[in-house]
C-alpha cells in the first residue's frame, strides 16, 4: 500500500475517532479520539499504518502549547507538593 493511501486511511479513522468522542460527550476528543481509534482500529485492519513522524511531531506541539495554555497560578498552587515529584520523576525517567 503507498503511503498517501495509509496517511488517507488514518486520517479517516482519526477523524471519525473525533466524531465518536464528540457525540459520546468524552473528554478531550480531538485528542483522544484519534488515539483510540487508530489503536483499536490496527487490531482490525491489516495493512501497516503510516504516518510521518515530522506531521506526528508537529500535532504533538500542537497538543502541548494547547494543554500547556490552560496551566495558570492557580492550577500550580492547587498541585502543591505534586509539582517536586513530577519535577523527580521527569529528571529520573529523561
Amino acid at each position: 500500500m503507498h503511503k498517501i493511501q495509509s496517511m488517507g486511511i488514518v486520517l479517516v479513522i482519526s477523524l471519525l475517532g473525533v466524531y465518536l468522542f464528540n457525540i459520546l460527550h468524552l473528554p478531550v476528543p480531538w485528542l483522544l479520539g484519534p488515539i483510540f481509534t487508530v489503536l483499536i482500529s490496527q487490531f482490525f485492519i491489516k495493512t501497516h499504518l503510516y504516518w510521518p513522524s515530522t506531521l506526528r511531531n508537529f500535532g504533538l506541539i500542537i497538543v502541548g502549547i494547547t494543554i500547556g495554555q490552560s496551566f495558570q497560578l492557580p492550577v500550580f498552587s492547587g498541585m502543591g507538593w505534586l509539582i517536586g515529584i513530577m519535577l523527580l520523576l521527569n529528571i529520573m525517567i529523561h
